[in-house]
């Protein structure tokens, strides 16, 4: 097991950036929702595959919302992708006012390859975290509500 947790450790894990401004795409008298865009670079000299986001979104006032979105994509290497993680958020926001949140999170994913396979049986899922400060600012379909 010593010689598996030495491989395991020279997995190379995707870095995640949140970006600094996201969109608010619907707004209601009792929520608002919108995307936190997000930046993945594939720093393994292998394709690797993203699994699934799992990741908390903290506005200033207090409230925190969870959310889980499928990866969906093959990302070789050293190639950068976006993905938009989408949120809800509960209660009466301004209409034209952009909500400041802290997201936090983690992506899984695994490698394209036999020996990652076999991990995967053996229900081993790697994951890279990432966090990041993100501005949600009204779009103009919200706007025009």
């Amino acid at each position: 097991s010593l010689v598996l947790l030495t491989l395991l450790g020279c997995t190379s894990k995707p870095v995640i950036k949140v970006q600094a401004q996201g969109a608010l795409d619907k707004h209601s008298a009792e929520a608002v929702s919108g995307t936190v865009p997000v930046a993945i670079t594939n720093t393994s000299p292998r394709e690797i595959e993203l699994l699934e986001y799992h990741y908390t979104v903290a506005v200033d006032g207090g409230q925190v919302w969870s959310g889980r979105h499928a990866g969906e994509l093959v990302l070789s290497p050293g190639l950068d992708r976006h993905a938009s993680l989408p949120v809800v958020l509960k209660g009466t926001w301004p209409k034209h006012e952009p909500v400041r949140c802290r997201v936090h999170g983690s992506l899984v994913f695994i490698g394209n390859g036999v020996f990652d396979e076999t991990l995967v049986e053996l229900g081993y899922r790697p994951s890279a975290s990432f966090e990041g400060a993100v501005e949600l600012v009204p779009a103009q379909s919200a706007q025009a509500n």
